[in-house]
């Protein structure tokens, strides 16, 4: 998350046979929209919990979040328990 840099990545991450999504949080990167219009936590991390709701029933995720995107992980990981094996803080708040 954040930044785009998983993108660039994201194909040797796939060849070594991991199944990932790559997520923008709002106004970051490929998601263009203005980051001005994200004035809450929750609008910024939009996309984060959207994903995460909408997991498979028992389907668990490691997520990795760069810079800001500490405080979306930190707070996945109180709000979304059950869908979370692992959070990866890479240079994160």
């Amino acid at each position: 998350m954040a930044h785009g840099a998983w993108y660039k990545i994201r194909s040797l991450l796939e060849a070594a046979d991991y199944d990932l999504t790559c997520l923008d949080l709002t106004g970051a990167c490929i998601d263009h929209t203005d980051p001005n219009t994200a004035l809450t936590f929750q609008h910024y991390n939009r996309p984060l919990f959207h994903f995460l709701s909408n997991l498979p029933s028992g389907h668990k995720v490691i997520l990795v979040g760069h810079s800001a995107a500490g405080f979306a992980l930190t707070y996945a990981l109180c709000n979304f328990t059950n869908q979370i094996s692992m959070a990866i803080y890479v240079a994160a708040c």
